[in-house]
Order: C-alpha cells, then structure tokens, then sequence
C-alpha cells in the first residue's frame, strides 16, 4: 500500500477508503493521506481515523483540518492531536477547539498551542479555558495573553494560576487582573513581584485585602507598595504588616502611614518601625499613636521620635 500512487488512492471513494483494514490504513504515507479527498476523510469512522499513523497526518492540509466538524475533529486519538503540527493546530477554529474532548484539548503540545491566533484564543469558553494544562498556560505568548478575557482568567483553577510565569503576569493589563483577584495566593512569588503598577490596585483591593499573604506582600517592589491604597493598607491583618520589609516600608507615604492602625504599629518588629522615614510618620493618626504599646513605641529611634508633632507625642506612651 505504501507503493500506491497517490493518483489512485485520490480516486477512490468513501466507501473504498473505508473498506480498508487497519494494516492498510497504517501503511498509508503523508503524500498518500495528503492526496485523498476532503470529503472521503469526513467519511471515515473514528476506527479508520485512528488507524492512519501520526506522521501520515502531516499530509492532512491546514484547509481540511478547519473543515472538519467538531464531531469529526473528536475521532482523532490524543496521540494523533499531539503529533499533528503547529500550522495544523493553528488551523483549528474556536468552534472545534471548544469541542473537543478534555483528552484531546490537553492533548495538544504546549508550543503548538502557543501558535494559535489569539482571537480563537480568547472565544474559549470559560469552561473550556480551564481545561488547559499548566504547561499549555505557562506556553501561552503575551500576543495571546493580550486578549485573554478576565472571565477566562477568574475561571483558572489554582494550578493554572500558579503556572503563569513573570513574564505572563507582567503583560495582563488591571482589568485582566482584576478577573483572579481571589486567586492572589496561588501565584508563584515571583510573579507577584512582576505584576505592573498600573495592574496592581486592580489585584489586590480592599475588598480582597485578606487573599495575599504576608510572604506575597514583602515580594512587592517599592512601585508596587506605593500604589496601595491607604484603605487598603488599613485592611492588612497583623500578620501580613509583619510581611512587608524595611525597604517597602520606607515607600510608604504620609496618606499611607495614616492608615496604619495601633494593632498593625503594635505587631511590627523594630527593624520595621526604625524603617519608617521621619516624614512619613507625621502621617501617624492620634488614634494609633496613642494605640501603642510603651514598648512598640520605644522602637522608635531618636530622630523619630524628635519628628513627631506636639500633638502626637502628647498621647504617645511615653512623651
């Protein structure tokens, strides 16, 4: 079968391609696949389908492959969608891509997913979407990423969220990011670090201050503290305050300082306290002045003790 001209082969009929056993099917070539007709490869049952071999498949073009139905697209095996090339998954429509089989969905190579039209990418379902493996989320290109839809992305599972790289992350825009700001802690550290400043107040909000760690928030660059809001920063548990480090601290502002609480001033460490600049500490409210414990407020170096106004070292522990 193999010797067969490719003449003859595309002028047999559905029926005679059908009749074919699997021996002969799995001796077919590309050049031999390649030549037979659109519609007698429509024809075949997903017995026939499954029996050509992964390197005849290369002869099916890229024009046969968007013609087929969903149904049609399902017959092939995952070995076989996992062999067939990136210029043939690229072929698929979002129509086939959104039928097919969870198997054969994550059958797909991760580079050859990398190479579909972002368009098509972004008609995934939600459901479909969240289908992807990690190594298909961690192979997706920021062309790709720049039409991924929020919806698509707040339907991540943890895995998934946890497979975007730094680079990935660094491209979503506020709005994209906004979409999986309850899944802020599964996101690898160093991505949270490579989240843009504009994307930030999207990602972490007040609303959902309580989804990034501790360990998450002393990853954010000084940029990134600086974008918090002070309703925010109020919002921050204890535990997370003992999170940020005695570089962030200092990014913080008078507006932010201002929304520091006695329970936050009283669960810092002294590397912490000692870290806030003198100016900023005019930010401090009476409330969380006077809020400190005599020995939180010893942690205060000389001159930040000397800035502070009259006013709040008259309700300190200890003027």
């Amino acid at each position: 079968w193999a010797l067969l001209p490719t003449s003859v082969l595309a002028s047999f009929t559905s029926k005679q391609v059908a009749n074919l056993n699997s021996s002969q099917l799995a001796a077919l070539s590309s050049a031999q696949i390649k030549a037979m007709a659109t519609d007698t490869l429509k024809s075949l049952d997903s017995s026939h389908i499954q029996g050509i071999s992964t390197p005849a498949l290369a002869g099916i073009s890229t024009s046969t492959i968007n013609a087929l139905s969903n149904a049609e697209i399902n017959k092939f095996s995952s070995k076989q969608i996992a062999g067939m090339s990136a210029n043939q998954i690229k072929a698929l429509t979002a129509n086939q891509l959104n039928n097919l089989t969870t198997s054969l969905l994550q059958a797909i190579e991760p580079s050859d997913l990398a190479q579909i039209d972002k368009t098509v990418l972004a008609s995934l379902s939600t459901d479909q979407f969240k289908l992807l493996t990690t190594a298909q989320i961690s192979a997706l290109n920021a062309n790709q990423l720049s039409t991924v839809t929020a919806s698509q992305l707040g339907n991540m599972n943890t895995q998934q969220v946890k497979a975007l790289t730094s680079a990935q992350v660094k491209t979503l825009s506020g709005a994209q990011i906004k979409g999986f700001s309850d899944l802020i802690q599964s996101l690898e550290p160093t991505a949270i670090g490579a989240i843009s400043t504009a994307a930030i107040t999207s990602l972490i909000t007040p609303s959902g201050a309580n989804n990034i760690s501790s360990t998450q928030l002393g990853l954010l660059g000084t940029a990134q503290i600086a974008k918090l809001s002070p309703t925010l920063i109020a919002k921050l548990s204890s535990d997370q305050i003992k999170g940020l480090t005695s570089t962030q601290l200092p990014a913080l502002d008078s507006n932010q300082i201002k929304a520091l609480t006695a329970a936050q001033l009283n669960n810092m460490t002294a590397t912490q306290l000692q870290s806030l600049s003198v100016a900023s500490l005019a930010g401090l409210t009476l409330s969380a002045m006077s809020g400190m414990q005599n020995a939180q407020y010893q942690l205060f170096n000389t001159a930040q003790k000397a800035g502070l106004s009259a006013a709040q070292k008259s309700v300190a522990p200890i003027a």
